[in-house]
């Protein structure tokens, strides 16, 4: 089909289209996102399943800027309350990034603490390193672990086995607050870890590409989309295969699969939403 052919599709679907691209907005790691680069992802796809990638795009949970802050002021708010629950002074709450430096946990943490007016608090923010000393000069402290994502729950068990686990006592009160986090994932932390989670949004196998749950395609869509996947490489279904139907302003997850992350560097196919990953 032609160049024309595909404009015609996008003027057919206009609405969707502009508001894909108007969600889209402020995603970082991509510059200039708009019509033009939602029309040049579709037209990597075969004219008959313009309709379906359009309706994948549709599909994608994404978290703006503005939406984050927003689950950040909530948890903010229910993290208040366990604070209660568990008679901790709240100067003896230790607020620290999940993961390692450079990764997500590290900026959440500081609009966490942003947007729920703690900066007066700030001492109380600290690096996984700092804490075992913060702790031992505290009667009853409590430690609230701050990060964006919970996928699998493997990056955060093994966060806690490899690291949290030697460095802190296990009979500590800890919280995981999360703005988003898949069931499964939220589970297998609790399982695995004196963690407990506590996420704004939780999201379930309708968000997942191919599980077989999955009511947003039908058996045929799923196989035409995976073979997209397979042919764009880069992890086609994400990490773990668990194709991932997810993005944030900040950056994609490596769980979403390939079609929506596009092949590395995007060559030779481009993604909708390729992570900072995906663009090295």
């Amino acid at each position: 089909m032609s160049t024309a052919d595909l404009h015609q599709f996008c003027a057919e679907n206009q609405e969707d289209v502009e508001t894909l691209a108007e969600s889209f907005s402020d995603y970082q790691p991509f510059k200039g996102m708009g019509v033009p680069h939602i029309m040049k992802w579709l037209g990597q796809f075969k004219s008959q399943h313009w309709p379906l990638a359009l309706g994948l795009a549709k599909t994608i949970q994404y978290y703006s800027s503005a939406c984050i802050d927003n689950q950040l002021r909530a948890l903010g708010k229910a993290m208040l309350q366990h604070i209660k629950r568990e008679a901790v002074p709240f100067s003896s709450v230790f607020y620290v990034p999940a993961g390692g430096p450079g990764e997500s946990g590290q900026d959440i943490a500081r609009r966490y603490r942003n947007i729920n007016s703690l900066r007066p608090r700030k001492n109380q923010f600290v690096d996984i390193v700092t804490l075992p000393e913060r702790l031992f000069k505290c009667k009853k402290p409590m430690v609230v672990f701050l990060d964006d994502f919970i996928g699998t729950g493997e990056q955060i068990c093994n966060f806690w086995s490899a690291v949290v686990s030697q460095l802190v006592p296990e009979y500590l009160p800890m919280y995981l607050g999360v703005v988003v986090a898949y069931n499964e994932g939220l589970e297998r932390v609790e399982d695995e870890s004196p963690i407990k989670v506590i996420p704004v949004h939780t999201l379930d196998s309708q968000h997942q590409l191919l599980h077989a749950t999955d009511s947003q395609f039908d058996k045929n869509q799923k196989r035409i989309l995976k073979g997209y996947c397979e042919k764009w490489g880069n992890h086609p279904l994400g990490y773990h295969d668990m194709a991932a139907l997810v993005s944030f302003f900040h950056g994609t997850p490596n769980n979403a699969p390939s079609v929506v992350r596009g092949s590395k560097r995007q060559r030779p196919y481009r993604g909708l939403l390729p992570g900072w990953d995906d663009l090295a």
